[in-house]
């Protein structure tokens, strides 16, 4: 989980600065791609891009730590197990 966080952090903090690092400081993905004024990629922030490597990627590690079967006992969701039952004890409870 560590090692993730520090990998999505630095990406982030790369991705951030990379619009300052390119010639002509592009703020949009129309600035970067030279695209006409009236194009929709003139609307479409480059920190978008990073913002949502930062959500989904968080979302991501968290659903995946509170999936695992320990952290779910821990915090009193329901598990399923299976558990074999001999035959005849089986039909004794339903015989009285």
């Amino acid at each position: 989980g560590i090692l993730t966080a520090i990998v999505l952090h630095g990406m982030f903090n790369f991705l951030v600065t990379l619009p300052d690092l390119l010639p002509g400081h592009p703020r949009t993905l129309g600035d970067l791609f030279g695209s006409a004024a009236g194009s929709p990629l003139n609307y479409v922030a480059l920190l978008i891009i990073p913002s949502l490597f930062y959500v989904v990627g968080g979302f991501w590690i968290l659903s995946i730590l509170f999936y695992k079967k320990e952290n779910m006992k821990e915090r009193g969701v329901l598990v399923e197990t299976n558990t074999y039952v001999p035959e005849d004890r089986f039909f004794a409870a339903y015989a009285q």
